[in-house]
């Protein structure tokens, strides 16, 4: 499947799918309500779990449904993908703004999203997501923003993803059901810290799991709750 057919706005994507990015958007709003939260990194513990497929979709959906101003950021220096996802170019992105100042690069993607891609995925990603102008980087998004969803790498691998965590108001972590070790993901909450996790996005879910009538022989993103259990 192409990259585009799996983001929301796309038609081929099933309603399902589509209603627990609504569920999970609506969630974070009325977190936002509550807490003012505004900015939510998205990892999971080990590469190929959706991440970046759920942080585009988590954007989409919240510039789409709520009409907000959102930035989506792609801060996995070592394998940005997010710009494959909507099929646009790489050439400046956080890790040139982070070295060199100036405006932001961005990308409109509609009259609500904006992306960041990561730009020049050179040099030493821990170094630059630690820095000072990171964190005021982050500190002027969420001044421009109503929401800044950020990409990050796996957490369960590098370091980078607890870097970014530092910054931002919550993680999401992205689980890809039936496949990753539930001992993996312990680790990588443990890495993270259960005060920093909202909820967990259970990502691919069979059809065989989901409650009657949602039983239509594709698989789907099941967006969890907020979680301190056993995802």
């Amino acid at each position: 499947m192409e990259s585009a057919e799996k983001l929301v706005v796309s038609p081929t994507v099933p309603p399902i799918a589509r209603e627990q990015y609504n569920k999970l958007a609506a969630t974070l709003h009325q977190a936002r309500l509550e807490r003012d939260i505004r900015v939510v990194m998205v990892t999971s513990a080990v590469p190929g779990e959706g991440k970046t497929f759920t942080a585009a979709n988590l954007a989409l959906t919240l510039s789409e449904l709520y009409r907000h101003q959102v930035l989506l950021i792609d801060a996995d220096l070592r394998r940005p993908t997010v710009h494959t996802v909507f099929g646009i170019a790489n050439e400046r992105g956080l890790s040139d703004v982070l070295a060199v100042e100036g405006p932001m690069p961005l990308v409109k993607l509609g009259s609500c999203l904006s992306l960041l891609t990561a730009g020049d995925s050179g040099g030493n990603p821990m170094k630059t997501l630690i820095s000072a102008r990171m964190r005021a980087f982050v500190k002027e998004a969420r001044t421009m923003f109503d929401w800044v969803v950020v990409d990050t790498a796996p957490v369960g691998l590098l370091s980078d993803a607890k870097l970014v965590a530092s910054t931002v108001d919550l993680t999401l972590l992205v689980v890809l059901a039936g496949k990753t070790p539930y001992d993996v993901v312990q680790a990588a909450a443990a890495s993270l810290g259960p005060e920093q996790i909202f909820g967990v996005v259970l990502n691919r879910v069979p059809e065989a799991a989901l409650p009657h009538p949602y039983h239509q022989g594709y698989y789907v993103d099941y967006c969890a709750g907020r979680t301190g259990t056993k995802p």
